[in-house]
This record gives structure tokens, sequence and C-alpha cells, in this order.
């Protein structure tokens, strides 16, 4: 009996086909996986094109809001056209009878300088001191800039007159200050209804509109004298200013006689010593030229 040696033709042929099965395996899942890196590949590059287009599409919209930004700044802190001009009067006060003057001489002010063509670099004391020289008769100026608009507004007020100078060049208003304000007639026009102090100057000097004839404690001091008087009984013809310094003449009604004040001594003892020696001489010689008060408690007559 012969033996013979069992060949194992099934595990071979199985070794075989698990070998085929495997490298099949392996060759579908390294395509696998190479399809996916492919597709992780390709959509990886479409995000980053994804992404190099989207990062240029914000710069854009964020460029735009920033000069739409910008634009509305500027357009904010511009000013454009004629400033708004606004006339306040007060009692007393003088104004000029062609009020579009006053909107003619600004506007040439506004724009004689770069600097107000924009609202941070408006010079408005600048201006504030232009129109004051030009215009005398304003007491004060002010210039509000709009928060939205273009056109600034100017507020003008006058000054009030209580006095009209007249010397030899003409007659003139004259505010409480001792400022000459304008020429009487012209173009002005006196607005008040309160009275009027008239005064001649004797004195020589010829000042012009926006300087001073008298200072502010000369003007309360003369009116002073003027309705101590007036309160008294006495009624005033007329005030003069000499050519002596500090002194005041005042000429009376249904008198040969005019009174010397001085500026600098008080009004009320000063019209007391008048009338004190206006009644002491009141039976004696009346006085033919004046009655002296300047020096305290003293009185010359003549």
């Amino acid at each position: 009996m012969k033996f013979f040696k069992k060949t194992n033709n099934t595990n071979e042929s199985d070794r075989k086909q698990s070998t085929k099965v495997f490298a099949y395996r392996s060759y579908r899942s390294s395509s696998r996986r190479d399809t996916n890196l492919g597709r992780r590949h390709q959509k990886d590059s479409a995000d980053e094109n994804s992404r190099v287009e989207a990062f240029p599409r914000r710069n854009w919209l964020l460029v735009v809001t920033v000069v739409i930004i910008a634009g509305c700044l500027v357009s904010l802190l511009l000013l454009g056209g004629e400033p708004g001009v606004r006339l306040v009067q007060v009692e007393g006060g003088i104004e000029r009878t062609e009020a579009a003057s006053y909107q003619t001489e600004i506007n040439k002010i506004w724009s004689g300088s770069l600097n107000n063509l924009t609202k941070i670099t408006a010079d408005t004391t600048s201006v504030e001191q232009e129109i004051l020289t030009t215009f005398p008769e304003l007491a004060s100026v002010q210039i509000e800039m709009p928060v939205i608009g273009r056109r600034p507004l100017i507020t003008l007020h006058t000054e009030p007159s209580v006095a009209i100078l007249t010397n030899m060049t003409g007659a003139y208003y004259v505010s409480q200050d001792g400022k000459i304000l304008a020429r009487v007639g012209g173009d002005y026009s006196y607005t008040g209804t309160s009275k009027i102090v008239a005064v001649t100057d004797n004195s020589g000097l010829h000042p012009e509109a926006g300087e001073y004839v008298l200072n502010h404690n000369q003007m309360r001091a003369l009116r002073m004298y003027e309705q101590g008087l007036e309160d008294n009984s006495i009624a005033v013809e007329s005030i003069v200013l000499p050519t002596e310094i500090n002194q005041l003449d005042i000429y009376l009604k249904k008198e040969s006689y005019y009174i010397k004040f001085n500026f600098l001594e008080d009004v009320r003892q000063s019209i007391g010593a008048f009338i004190a020696a206006q009644d002491t001489i009141q039976n004696q010689q009346k006085p033919s030229q004046y009655i002296d008060v300047r020096v305290p408690e003293k009185v010359f007559y003549k």
C-alpha cells in the first residue's frame, strides 16, 4: 500500500484568494484614501480661494464705510454761504437806515479769511473785533456755529445812546461810556424814546466815530449833574465841555449865569453847594457870568 502526502491545495488556494482579496481591499482603501485626500485638497483649495476672494470684499466694504463716515464729518465741519445776521435793538439805540449794509459788510469781513471755511479753524474773535471796529454803534457781537448746518449766525447788539454831542464838525451820538457812536442824521436814526442829553463840545477836539470824548465816570457824572438839577426844579438849558480839563459848565434857563462843576468832585455835594449859594445870593446882586463850585466847601461867583 502506498501512502501519498496530502497537499493542502485548499489552503493554498485560500491563501492566494485571501492575498488577492487583501490586495484588492488595500487597493480600494488606498484609492479611497487618495480620493478623500484629493477631495480634501480640492475643498481646502476652494476654501482658500473663497477666503482670498472674500478678503478684498471685506476690505472694500470697510473702505467704503470709512469714506462715507469721513465725508459726513467733513460735511459737518465745512462752512459755506453767507453768514446769517440778526440785529438786536435796545432802548436808546441807533441803527442804520439801510439794514442791508450790515449784511454786506459782514460778508466781506467773513470771507476775508480762509480760516472761516471750517467750524474748527474759524477765527471768531478776530471777526467779532473787526465788526465792532467797522460798526462803532454796536455794543457787542456774538457768533454762533451751527451743529448741522453750514451758515454761522452773527448777532449784533446795539449800544444805547445817552447824549448828543455837538462840535465844530457836526453832531454825534454818544454812548454811556463816552464813545462816539455815529454822526446824527445821514445813515443813522435814533430809535429810543427816553430823554437824551445835549452836550456842546468847546474843547477843540474832533473825535471820530469809535473814539472817546469822555470816560465812563465822566459820562455818569454828567448825567447825574443834569438829573440832580432837574430833580431840584432847576431847568437846564445846555451842557458845555470847556477847554479846561475835568470841568463841566451847565447853563440854566431863565438865568444869566452858568455853573462850573468839577468831574472829580462828589455830584450831590456840588449840587448842594450850588443850591446853598443860590439861596444866599438871592437877595443880593445876581452873578452875571457864573457860580463856581469846583472847590469843596468854597463858592466863587462873578
